[in-house]
């Protein structure tokens, strides 16, 4: 009885695990796809194609992961997903890819030459078939970032190609390089500040062994600030289904119905739909056409919107209510012989850039209304700019003279006016200044704001504030306070009884022997001069220079920058710390 009891217990035990079901915790399956594709090489006759390294780099549709962990983007991407090598017909495959967007990266150890493929989508259960990757000799890309059309603030800025990891940073002066970048005619170039992106380039074009230099590109401060405090979503591609893993704000786009959705943290909300076309618009005003003639002159009565054709320049014009405004000009018969047929920029015999005529016409005449013949001419596959097509290219590196009573003050270039007059003094155009050409023409009011007239006891005589003198051959060559005599020894290097020795019967006089008189008048390695404003203050050695920076607290592109090799030139705040040690006058 006993045993048939325990046997009952056994089954009513079991039988309550029966009928509970308790739901099983699964780890949630990813959803993978796979990639395969081939590597060639571009315009060479090769026969093996094994052993070219293949990379899949995830992305968030814009920046590689790599990217993003560098600069402490939140990314779920995942860097270097795989790498895989090519058979002997260059072939590759990746499987079991989770979905998502990716780039796809080639190189070879036997040469230098590189491919990139950006924005591969991957789905679940279907295989993508890549464009052929194609290694190409690299190139590089440059430019010029402002803000506000300033370069204050610009230094750190991140500048990157999207969904890649070539990137750089913008420099102190708002310039900025990417190097090995294979060559590629659509890349889309974009600059970041924190949660700010923005694109400077979406059809970027790199050619190999050649710098592109992108046209000057402006950020408005507010277009940032405003940034700040929105939002920002993460495109994560075209999709059948929802992709598996979303985290807040992700977004992508459904091929099955055409919309595209959004995260909200639990569910997909609808971000945008495909609407019906619109209805047709009303009419615009109709374009006249009067014909052919010698002159503007033979049409007597011109209504708003008559057009003509100029036959004496080619031009056609169109009345605006007042006067006759340029409406096409007559343009040359280009090369269809072979559409990339390379052409080359030139000002004053300097190389400018290369590419297409194309590229030419997009990124410097429309880019910057350049005029033919005026601002460029044409001569083959050479063209020149004029000193006026230059100064709209580059006006920054225009230098301009700055005068007062008709005596130059200084020179420079515009922005380097801007930053250390305009902005500092708080200068006002036509009211302190006057522009011309590449004159600039200061007015009283703005002289005095520079250089306000100085007070007699601001006129403190040298020879009363310095107490100490170096002499050689009977002749001053240095003059210092006592208080800053060890300083001066250490700039200089110069040391007692070697380089110089105290006049017997004197406390103020020290007499230079020839190796001392060197150090300080001829130092090895050359002349090093520190100006401020184009204005030589002082000239030693580069070793003497940085010794010299070490006891003022002069700080590289913050105190001053490297004009040249032979010349510094010291920014506002570095002079504004010499100025500081009034009694250390040199």
């Amino acid at each position: 009885m006993k045993k048939l009891f325990k046997i009952a217990s056994v089954f009513l035990f079991l039988a309550s695990f029966i009928g509970c079901k308790p739901e099983l915790e699964l780890e949630p399956t990813v959803k993978t796809g796979s990639i395969e594709g081939k590597v060639v090489y571009e315009n060479e006759n090769v026969t093996d194609y094994s052993k070219i390294q293949v990379s899949l780099i995830s992305t968030n549709g814009l920046m590689a992961a790599s990217y993003c962990e560098a600069r402490g983007i939140a990314t779920n991407a995942r860097k270097i997903e795989d790498i895989m090598y090519t058979d002997c017909w260059g072939k590759y495959s990746f499987e079991n890819v989770p979905e998502g967007v990716y780039t796809i990266c080639a190189s070879s150890d036997s040469s230098t030459k590189k491919a990139v493929l950006t924005n591969v989508v991957v789905t679940a259960g279907r295989t993508v078939t890549a464009s052929d990757l194609g290694l190409t000799a690299t190139g590089a890309v440059s430019g010029r970032i402002t803000i506000d059309w300033y370069t204050e603030g610009v230094l750190g800025l991140d500048v990157f190609i999207a969904g890649t990891s070539f990137d750089g940073k913008v420099g102190i002066d708002g310039s900025f390089e990417l190097t090995g970048i294979p060559a590629k005619y659509d890349y889309v170039l974009c600059v970041q500040k924190g949660d700010y992106v923005t694109i400077i380039d979406d059809k970027l074009a790199v050619y190999g062994n050649e710098t592109t230099i992108v046209p000057s590109f402006n950020i408005y401060s507010e277009n940032m600030k405003e940034n700040q405090n929105n939002t920002t979503f993460r495109w994560r591609g075209s999709f059948d289904v929802a992709p598996y893993d979303p985290q807040l704000y992700d977004a992508y786009f459904n091929s099955m119905d055409g919309c595209s959705y959004i995260w909200n943290g639990s569910n997909w909300d609808l971000l945008a739909r495909a609407g019906n076309d619109g209805e047709d618009g009303v009419d615009g005003n109709s374009i006249r056409w009067r014909g052919s003639y010698v002159s503007s002159e033979y049409i007597y009565d011109p209504l708003y919107l008559d057009a003509y054709y100029n036959e004496t320049d080619g031009c056609s014009y169109i009345w605006n209510g007042s006067s006759w405004d340029l409406l096409a000009r007559g343009g040359k018969d280009g090369d269809f012989s072979n559409p990339e047929i390379v052409y080359e920029v030139y000002y004053n015999e300097n190389y400018i850039s290369s590419g297409s005529y194309s590229y030419f016409l997009n990124n410097y005449v429309n880019y910057y209304g350049l005029i033919e013949n005026s601002d460029y001419t044409i001569n083959g596959t050479l063209i020149n700019l004029t000193y006026s097509g230059y100064e709209k290219i580059y006006p920054s590196e225009i230098i301009y003279e700055i005068y007062y009573n008709g005596y130059v003050v200084l020179s420079g270039s515009y922005s380097y006016f801007l930053n250390n007059y305009v902005n500092y003094y708080n200068l006002i155009e036509n009211s302190d200044y006057t522009i011309n050409g590449t004159s600039i023409n200061l007015t009283y009011s703005g002289y005095e704001k520079i250089y306000p007239t100085e007070s007699d006891e601001d006129n403190t005589d040298i020879d009363n504030v310095l107490d100490l003198f170096f002499y050689y051959d009977d002749r001053a060559v240095l003059g210092c306070v006592k208080s800053k005599f060890d300083d001066i020894c250490y700039i200089w290097g110069l040391i007692e009884n070697l380089d110089y020795y105290w006049e017997s019967g004197t406390e103020s006089r020290l007499l230079l022997t020839e190796t001392g008189y060197n150090k300080i008048v001829n130092p090895e390695g050359g002349m090093l001069a520190l100006k401020y404003l184009d204005e030589t203050m002082i000239e030693f050695s580069k070793a003497q220079f940085y010794r010299f920076c070490d006891v003022y607290g002069l700080i590289k592109d913050v105190d001053y920058f490297e004009e040249s090799e032979a010349v510094v030139q010291l920014y506002r705040t570095g002079y504004e710390k010499l100025m500081s040690y009034a009694e250390e006058v040199i």
